[in-house]
């Protein structure tokens, strides 16, 4: 699915919108995360019922993979990859402990710095300006805004009940385009995203498509979001927006500046930043059919790989089989 959804990347570039990329790279993402051997089952019963009787025939091989040696037609063969299999699965899981470490160590360093400003409490202007944009976005969740130290980028974290760091004049112009942009990050659960995003990357660190993945979400997560708060807007509201995209990326620059993980940013580096503001100026078709339709046949389409799966209630009936051969003929049995 990643590597398909490169190659339509590299193919429509900027032709598209990025929310159409986004529900992508969300769908690419749910493919290291969801087991799919289940689907097997579905299509075949699907295909078995639209078949003619006599058309289709299925192919089972009496294959059986246990910890030291392989079953197959009735001979025996000696697992030798036994010791390799099991050190390379030692090297995974460590790597897969550093990369936790090093992400719990993140987000504790995070949650100090949020618990400075959840200490005080909101005021009653903090309060209506919140309430006024959860109202326009339609979200229901309990939100927290806090005022950041001068200069500070904006900033949101957590999912359940979000907290929102500004560091603008809460009721300026700028705070409400500062926090318009983090309202839609909470309005779609990003945050929820990026800690799948995590999850995913600890299991496929090995995966250099699950890299690319993880760069990509992360892109056109914020340039998705810029469309979203900027749609419908005049081009000197558009100027404004961008505007602030360099103020707040000046302010992320500075140096003593501590670039926090865990969190939706609205700053990021100048690189980007110029990326977001080309998107912006680009006038690109958004038709929520047309996405979901192309999303729905790419995910059908990927899923097809799930006949490559054994079937594991088979599996496990031959390997009892072939047990109760072993202890007949005066064999131990082989554990799979």
């Amino acid at each position: 699915m990643t590597a398909i959804y490169l190659l339509l990347r590299s193919l429509l570039r900027d032709r598209i919108s990025a929310g159409l990329y986004y529900l992508l790279t969300k769908a690419a993402l749910l493919y290291y995360l969801v087991p799919l051997p289940f689907l097997k089952r579905w299509y075949g019963a699907a295909i078995q019922t639209v078949t003619p009787k006599g058309q289709m025939k299925i192919a089972q091989i009496p294959l059986t993979w246990t910890n030291y040696a392989v079953h197959a037609d009735g001979k025996m063969y000696v697992n030798t990859y036994t010791g390799i299999q099991m050190a390379t699965v030692s090297v995974w899981l460590l790597v897969v402990c550093l990369l936790m470490a090093r992400q719990l160590s993140e987000y504790l360093r995070t949650a100090r710095r949020i618990t400075r400003y959840t200490d005080t409490k909101m005021t009653n202007r903090q309060r209506e300006f919140v309430a006024g944009l959860q109202e326009e976005y339609r979200v229901k969740r309990r939100i927290a805004l806090y005022q950041g130290e001068a200069g500070e980028p904006a900033m949101t974290f957590g999912v359940y009940r979000p907290v929102i760091i500004c560091g603008r004049e809460t009721g300026s112009r700028e705070a409400e385009l500062l926090v318009r942009h983090e309202m839609v990050h909470i309005r779609r659960l990003d945050a929820l995203w990026k800690i799948l995003l995590q999850f995913a990357t600890f299991l496929h660190w090995w995966n250099p498509l699950m890299w690319a993945l993880y760069r990509e979400l992360d892109r056109v997560c914020e340039l998705s979001c810029d469309e979203t708060v900027m749609r419908g807007k005049t081009e000197e509201e558009i100027r404004e927006y961008l505007r602030l995209l360099i103020e707040e990326a000046r302010e992320e620059a500075k140096p003593g500046r501590n670039l926090l993980k865990w969190k939706s940013g609205f700053g990021n580096n100048k690189r980007k930043i110029k990326e977001r503001m080309d998107n912006l100026m680009r006038k690109k078709r958004w038709n929520r059919f047309a996405a979901g339709m192309l999303v729905t046949a790419l995910i059908f389409a990927n899923s097809m790989t799930t006949f490559a799966y054994r079937d594991t209630d088979r599996a496990g009936k031959c390997v009892a089989g072939r047990n109760r051969k072993y202890l007949a003929n005066g064999y131990l049995p082989v554990c799979a």
